[in-house]
């Protein structure tokens, strides 16, 4: 009997729906596949997977920067990514040395397209969770509150959009999350990705026993302006509803004041909590009322199919990756980016939440179209694809 090659992967995610999402597949994975993954120091832990072998590749100049190296401009980020270059070329070696099996590549917070996929000599798949979104859509998501910070930055984005970009274009396959991001891959690299549409775990996102609706909104991200929180904060306000409840793990400097300010001006009470299990993340969703998503243009969004898993209605915005999971007045509600026609079908989908019809079809449609087996078996297609 032949043997079965090994899944070689290489990762840099930080905490959220990415390594929420690539930590699902390979738990489907694992258990008829050996896996084997390098990680730089200071990546999210792989969550839930068993039977793989995993590597923590030291990286102390993912430490955040402070002191001196923070006032040092771009130079300090610089250093970090031609450190990170040569870890990645030390993986590709360690990864080429590990026997037979495809090589999955897997973003890094520094950079997107991690380098190693210029060293690997085997063949290998990059999954583009997110391409440098301030490089590619400067006046949506920016790294800094100024212009003048932005051009002391020009060099390291100068940098940053090469390294991506040669990385991008020596895999062997670039896949997706979206049909959307498969158009913008198309538009930035020129190149034509596969798309591969992960799940989310529903033996874990269920519905509560108790009912929900506690009389408060919800919206899931990390607290930067392109997440969107402002506008869920406006729209539930405009619905009436009493509060708003905003969990993130990563925060662009001010932000929480702002949105503090926009509850304030609105007449909501507003909660945000950081750093919040799996568990409390869960029960968040099961007890809200509503579960608003106010990102801008999001690759694809696993917030809106994990609150649907639990069976609370969910709004999103009608853009990017959203429209291609939810079905407006069938297992969610799609929303134009105008506050009052927001609040309006906020204040419709809290109305539907207290029957089980959006919920429940909600749910089905997760189960059936977005589960972690129907995930990692596209994955697997994908990578038995590669030449």
């Amino acid at each position: 009997m032949a043997e079965i090659e090994a899944l070689h992967l290489f990762h840099n995610l930080p905490s959220g729906g990415g390594i929420r999402a690539l930590s699902g597949m390979l738990s489907r994975i694992s258990p008829e596949r050996p896996v084997r993954a390098w990680s730089p120091s200071g990546s999210y832990p792989l969550q839930g997977v068993n039977g793989v072998t995993e590597e923590s590749l030291p990286f102390p100049e993912g430490a955040r920067l402070r002191g001196i190296r923070r006032l040092a401009g771009p130079l300090g980020p610089m250093v970090r990514l031609k450190r990170l270059e040569l870890l990645c070329r030390r993986a590709a070696e360690l990864m080429d040395d590990a026997g037979c099996g495809p090589a999955l590549i897997c973003n890094s917070m520094y950079v997107a397209a991690p380098p190693i996929l210029r060293f690997l000599r085997r063949r290998s798949a990059y999954y583009c969770f997110e391409y440098p979104r301030h490089i590619f859509e400067p006046r949506l998501v920016k790294r800094t509150r100024g212009r003048l910070s932005e051009a002391i930055l020009a060099p390291l984005a100068r940098m940053e959009r090469e390294m991506d970009r040669s990385s991008a274009l020596a895999a062997g396959l670039v896949i997706a999350l979206s049909e959307y991001m498969a158009g913008r891959i198309a538009d930035i690299y020129g190149i034509k990705a596969r798309v591969v549409r992960p799940g989310v775990d529903s033996y874990f996102f269920t519905p509560s026993n108790r009912p929900g609706g506690g009389g408060f909104a919800l919206s899931v991200g990390a607290l930067w302006p392109f997440k969107g929180h402002d506008f869920a904060i406006r729209a539930a306000a405009g619905a009436g509803l009493r509060s708003i409840v905003v969990t993130a793990d990563r925060e662009f400097p001010g932000y929480c004041a702002v949105l503090e300010k926009t509850a304030a001006d609105s007449g909501i009470g507003l909660t945000v909590f950081s750093g919040l299990s799996d568990l409390e993340l869960r029960e968040l969703y099961r007890a809200c009322s509503v579960v608003i998503c106010g990102q801008h243009m999001e690759p694809y969004g696993m917030v809106p199919l994990e609150a649907m898993a639990c069976g609370r209605p969910v709004v999103a915005v009608a853009e990017g990756g959203f429209v291609e999971n939810i079905e407006h007045g069938v297992t969610g509600f799609l929303t134009p980016r105008e506050p009052d026609a927001a609040a309006e079908i906020v204040a419709k989908a809290v109305e539907a939440g207290r029957w089980s019809g959006v919920g429940g079809a909600a749910r089905e449609f997760v189960e059936r179209e977005r589960s972690l087996e129907a995930g990692a078996a596209g994955l697997l297609s994908a990578l038995g694809s590669l030449a």
